[in-house]
């Protein structure tokens, strides 16, 4: 059970990093990271950092999918650390 608090808790801080970065290389109009890497973290447990560099760096706003999926996979992650932490 520590391993997985240990584990969410990483690939967060990852995600947002990541985030962060890409907001930094597309202001200084550099190469950035693709969509489909913030999907796959976001997916495997980074929806919170997704969610936060949402609130934050405010980028990809305007596009609906990051609007609606990622909410729902972070409610997707609290509904299923709420049942593992139940039992």
């Amino acid at each position: 059970m520590e391993l997985f608090v240990v584990y969410i808790y990483w690939i967060n801080i990852i995600t947002f990093l990541l985030c962060a970065l890409n907001h930094r290389l597309i202001v200084l109009s550099k190469p950035h990271i693709p969509q489909a890497i913030f999907w796959i973290l976001s997916f495997i447990g980074g929806a919170f950092g997704t969610l936060c560099q949402l609130l934050i760096f405010r980028r990809h706003n305007t596009n609906l999918a990051y609007k609606i999926v990622v909410p729902i996979l972070f409610v997707a992650w609290v509904v299923c650390c709420a049942i593992m932490f139940s039992k």
